[in-house]
């Protein structure tokens, strides 16, 4: 996968906020486990988590079908067959 910019990603400002989005991501279910113990996926939900509570609750409620399974490209996050581009 490893598509990810992951240089350009910012490290946790919270990392406690960080690991708590990583293990209620996990409990989803199997893929979101395997996306937060993926080095990319550690990465993504550091930033988001470790930075922002309200991004941190949307990435559990609503996951990207087959979390993020496209990875973060340049020009959008694709997430399975689609891509959110934006605006």
């Amino acid at each position: 996968m490893s598509r990810i910019l992951l240089p350009t990603l910012p490290r946790a400002f919270d990392p406690e906020a960080a690991a708590r989005l990583a293990e209620r991501f996990a409990e989803r279910d199997a893929a979101c486990r395997a996306f937060a113990a993926s080095a990319d996926g550690a990465a993504l939900l550091g930033a988001l988590g470790g930075h922002s509570p309200y991004l941190a609750d949307l990435a559990v409620r609503k996951p990207c079908p087959a979390p993020l399974a496209g990875t973060w490209t340049g020009g959008g996050l694709r997430c399975g067959s689609g891509a959110a581009r934006p605006g």
